[in-house]
């Protein structure tokens, strides 16, 4: 079980970091979907004709916003699930920075930082062949 430890120094400033990030994703989603900000075309998918790893992105959170989950993992299923796990971060983050929650530490070592990449990566070439062979 992942041990508990006080938020400090390092950490604090990680958890800003992370908090930063995702709080800037939910705001681009949101002009995204909004409509007031547009993406230009692909130049991969208008080059080659293969849509990038993000292909789909724009339409997944339109899906999103009207309501249409399923519709969303079908256009990019990492995209949903990266937002899903936005959402659920950023109340933990906020807690520990202001309400002093501990902070959740993972056991680290060498072997589980590459296990960690490596499922990361395999996700993100799984989303990349669901893109390019979805039906």
């Amino acid at each position: 079980m992942p041990a508990l430890a006080p938020a400090s120094g390092l950490g604090i400033l990680w958890e800003k970091k992370g908090l930063l990030l995702t709080g800037s994703s939910v705001l681009f989603g949101t002009l995204i979907a909004t409509g007031l900000f547009r993406f230009p075309p692909c130049m991969l998918r208008q080059v080659t004709g293969i849509p990038c790893p993000t292909c789909g992105g724009l339409h997944a959170i339109q899906a999103l916003k009207s309501g249409h989950p399923l519709t969303a993992l079908w256009f990019n299923p990492l995209l949903v699930m990266a937002l899903a796990a936005a959402l659920l971060y950023m109340p933990y983050a906020l807690g520990v920075l202001y309400a002093n929650f501990p902070r959740l530490r993972l056991p680290s070592s060498i072997g589980s930082e590459r296990r960690l990449r490596s499922g990361l990566l395999l996700l993100l070439g799984l989303n990349w062949l669901w893109l390019v062979f979805r039906p």
